[in-house]
């Protein structure tokens, strides 16, 4: 009797572990499915390369400087195209003008580098070292589209300049190849009298 119960007992236990791996391979299978087929090689967002302390300079065709990107790190991701930069600095020349200096926290690159948006404390500010003056912009977020010499936010911004004017409005349009500067609601400022 006891030999009869071992041998169930034997039986039994074997076949709960066969029944246990085969459960887990059916269930091991599936998953490896469902992953596979959730992300295919073309909709996964993976990098494909990285940057450190990089210089990106671009030029127009008579090979003066048209604006410059400088980063500590960037990766890039073949999916869309896509470019995420930290600590973004840009410059924007112009002809006959100092050049325009943006700072972000954060950005990222669209494909082919036309449009760039740039988010966490970005200052835009411009120097005339010559005229000894200055103007600074602060906004959380401002895209750029380098090769137009244009920004834009509908976010909050503060304009500070040398003179001493302070201006805050909400959304800002920027042609920064003409210095023409749009705000466009709630403007609220603080200016400073000019000196005869």
């Amino acid at each position: 009797m006891i030999r009869e119960i071992r041998n169930h007992w034997r039986l039994g236990s074997a076949l709960l572990v066969l029944t246990a791996i085969a459960v887990f391979s059916g269930w091991l299978l599936q998953t490896a499915e469902r992953v596979s087929t959730a992300l295919p090689g073309k909709e996964r967002h993976d990098a494909d390369f990285y940057l450190k302390d990089f210089t990106l300079t671009t030029m127009d065709k008579a090979g003066a400087l048209r604006n410059r990107l400088t980063s500590p790190y960037m990766v890039h991701y073949a999916d869309d195209d896509t470019s995420e930069v930290d600590e973004p600095r840009m410059q924007i020349f112009n002809k006959g003008a100092p050049p325009w200096h943006i700072d972000a926290g954060r950005g990222i690159i669209l494909s082919e580098g036309k449009t760039v948006f740039l988010r966490d404390g970005v200052i835009i500010h411009q120097i005339d070292e010559q005229q000894k003056r200055y103007t600074t912009l602060r906004t959380a977020d401002l895209t750029v589209k380098p090769d137009d010499e244009y920004a834009e936010t509908a976010s909050p911004v503060n304009f500070t300049d040398s003179a001493g004017n302070v201006v805050d409005a909400v959304g800002m349009r920027a042609n920064l190849r003409d210095e023409h500067l749009e705000l466009l609601s709630q403007v609220r400022g603080t200016y400073a009298a000019t000196k005869n």
